[in-house]
């Protein structure tokens, strides 16, 4: 839908134009309640949309939303050339807010049910890799840390993202309210690939 901006953008120039000329003129009071409302309603939407992300950030200031703190912990701890799974749903986890793996934590990770979704929707030639992908990672919280090894040791996965009530014996480096970002074990990979 990107394509559409500029026609959007010209639509409310044109849109605001008219209204301005139409109906507020040249009185300020009516130009400030305009905005007043307007500002009110998007800042109401927001708050509604992302009840668990800051609305105002500044460079100095932490996070309070989980799911952030860990995508940025990932980013600074983790290797550049690490490969996560996290569950094929987490982006509709509660208190996650659409944070986007990739853009925070600057890592690769399988694709998932959501975002990846439409990419295979466009090109069709990446729809197998992504059914596969989302499959394997669909309900990662809830199934056991054998399962999470037989289904991820065939990709080369290295580290998981769980959620915190999410049961697992993996070493977990971080942990906070809403998440676990946990390593996996090398010598569960070669056990699991050695009972194939």
């Amino acid at each position: 839908m990107r394509v559409f901006q500029f026609i959007y953008l010209i639509l409310l120039v044109v849109l605001g134009g008219f209204v301005g000329a139409t109906f507020l003129k040249r009185k300020l009071w009516r130009w400030a309640c305009l905005f007043i409302v307007s500002a009110g309603g998007m800042l109401f939407v927001q708050m509604q949309t992302f009840p668990h992300s800051a609305h105002l950030e500044f460079p100095w200031s932490r996070s309070n939303n989980g799911w952030q703190q860990a995508f940025l912990w990932i980013r600074e701890h983790a290797p550049n050339d690490a490969l996560f799974a996290l569950d094929a749903r987490y982006i509709s986890a509660a208190g996650e807010d659409s944070q986007n793996f990739r853009a925070m934590a600057e890592r690769s990770a399988l694709p998932d049910y959501s975002k990846d979704g439409g990419l295979a929707g466009i090109a069709p030639e990446l729809a197998r890799q992504w059914s596969y992908g989302e499959s394997v990672q669909t309900h990662l919280d809830r199934v056991s840390d054998s399962s999470r090894v037989e289904k991820l040791a065939p990709l080369a996965v290295s580290w998981i993202v769980l959620s915190s009530g999410a049961e697992t014996d993996l070493p977990c480096p971080y942990k906070n309210e809403s998440v676990k970002v946990c390593r996996m074990s090398e010598s569960l990979y070669e056990a699991e690939l050695s009972n194939r």
